[in-house]
């Protein structure tokens, strides 16, 4: 398998164990995992109503620059780099954000 595809299926892996976490406020808000494989965007995010309150909040986001997986942000409580990226892969492929 080439390196892209490992870090695109590495990253499915990681959006595919949080989308596991439901949103605690509101039934009708739910997990989307939004993959953008022409430009190699990956991302989950809450989607739907809190009441009249519309939902819309990015919780995982990850590009693919250069061969590396990029943690763009990480609004998790895991450390996602330590908790699931590098238990899959080795660490020269993970460029963290500052942030994160």
């Amino acid at each position: 398998m080439d390196k892209l595809r490992q870090c695109r299926q590495i990253i499915r892996q990681v959006l595919t164990e949080h989308d596991a976490h439901p949103y605690c406020h509101s039934n009708d808000v739910e997990a989307e995992i939004i993959c953008d494989t022409e430009h190699d965007h990956y991302q989950l995010a809450y989607v739907g109503w809190e009441v009249h309150k519309r939902v819309f909040s990015i919780i995982l986001h990850f590009d693919i620059k250069d061969g590396k997986i990029w943690i763009q942000h990480n609004g998790t409580e895991s450390n996602i780099m330590n908790d699931c990226l590098t238990p899959l892969i080795s660490s020269f492929l993970i460029n963290p954000s500052p942030n994160c």
